[in-house]
């Protein structure tokens, strides 16, 4: 759950999170496509850490 936001979302996505946000720092400011966002579980990740604008 972030933010009273509850994603069905596949097991342990917080640790794939954790290995890709090292390579797509920083997010701050920027817009974001994230082809392929399925339940959206990055797209919200991405929109917490600042992007300006996530379509997924």
């Amino acid at each position: 759950m972030f933010n009273d936001v509850i994603l069905d979302s596949e097991w342990q996505g917080d640790m794939k999170w954790q290995r890709l946000i090292n390579y797509i720092q920083p997010l701050e400011g920027r817009r974001v496509l994230d082809v392929g966002a399925g339940n959206g579980y990055f797209s919200l990740r991405m929109a917490m850490e600042g992007a300006e604008f996530v379509l997924g």
